[in-house]
């Protein structure tokens, strides 16, 4: 187990100040600034309700940031990953790619959870460079560092695993990059592995959630538009509707604007394929006005509709051009 300093105080103060927050305005109704004060100096250590109602300001899972923070090594360490993590969240590929390498050597990611990001990394720059192979390589090595016998045909017989975040971004990858090779029989059952794995996560909607498991519950809504994207090809199953509703039902709920347009064009495609052309143009309409108005999203309305094409030539052909089915 990798052991480290850091403790919780420690946590809670690097997070108060990536709020901006003073410790009079994070202890507000929660309790004294003289308690967030011996917390931050590690005097005493919070309740459970404290830590709770500390998360809720501080719109964080302060216990399992605290984790990611022992995990990573040092506050230096986990700021790194935070930044690789936003670069590789915006597509910025390239310059994660740099990162990784510029960091390989040093002690710290050389083992542990900061190695399995480093891994992550390779992947994604890998597949973009269309490697399928290799990126499907460097995504398993991530996932040996802590499951040091698991292969490619074994991931889905682990006896009762607990997956880390950047595990299962790590499967993800896997699974995404056996679709970029056509093997797709074996996308499609690791997808519905993962589908599985992430849906009682769905079922804390009505809880309070906090960054952790957004995490889990975006991954759930990708994962079924990944793999509605596959059985577009190979057949749709007789849930491939409910599970696609479900995740755009989540993504209004909570805004996921991003993952929402894909799960548009995703049901767009659906009715396309029963030659219900009215409700895949709707659908497909909508798709592209959230797809427009997206924060992440870096394509001009041109570049969408070329983009959906060369991705959906048929459905883009009938539904925009009127063509019979």
């Amino acid at each position: 187990m990798f052991q480290s300093s850091i403790q919780i105080g420690t946590t809670i103060r690097y997070l108060r100040k990536q709020n901006h927050l003073t410790q009079t305005q994070l202890a507000k109704d929660i309790c004294s600034a003289k308690y967030i004060y011996n917390l931050e100096k590690n005097l005493c250590s919070p309740t459970t309700n404290i830590l709770l109602q500390l998360s809720e300001r501080l719109k964080v899972d302060i216990y399992s940031c605290h984790q990611d923070m022992c995990q990573a090594g040092s506050i230096d360490t986990y700021k790194k990953l935070e930044l690789l993590s936003e670069i590789i969240g915006r597509s910025d590929i390239v310059t994660a790619y740099h990162y990784a390498q510029e960091w390989k050597d040093l002690p710290d990611f050389r083992s542990g959870y900061p190695l399995q990001y480093l891994q992550y990394a390779f992947s994604c720059y890998a597949s973009r460079q269309k490697n399928y192979k290799t990126a499907i390589q460097y995504a398993l090595q991530g996932l040996q560092v802590k499951y040091p016998s698991i292969t490619e045909s074994n991931i889905m017989t682990q006896k009762n695993p607990s997956f880390s975040n950047i595990e299962l971004a790590l499967i993800n990858c896997i699974a995404a990059n056996y679709s970029k090779q056509d093997h797709l029989l074996d996308a499609n059952s690791l997808f519905l592995y993962l589908i599985d794995y992430l849906h009682p996560y769905t079922k804390l909607l009505n809880a309070a959630i906090h960054q952790h498991y957004h995490f889990h519950i975006a991954l759930f809504c990708m994962v079924i538009a990944n793999l509605l994207y596959i059985q577009h090809t190979i057949g749709y199953t007789k849930n491939s509707l409910s599970l696609l509703d479900e995740a755009i039902n989540i993504c209004k709920r909570l805004s996921y604007s991003n993952s929402l347009y894909i799960l548009l064009e995703e049901k767009a495609v659906y009715y396309y394929k029963q030659k219900n052309l009215s409700l895949a143009k709707q659908l497909f309409e909508q798709a592209a006005i959230l797809q427009l108005y997206s924060p992440k999203s870096k394509q001009s309305s041109e570049e969408y509709l070329q983009t959906f094409q060369e991705k959906y030539p048929a459905c883009f052909n009938t539904i925009i051009h009127q063509q019979e089915i």
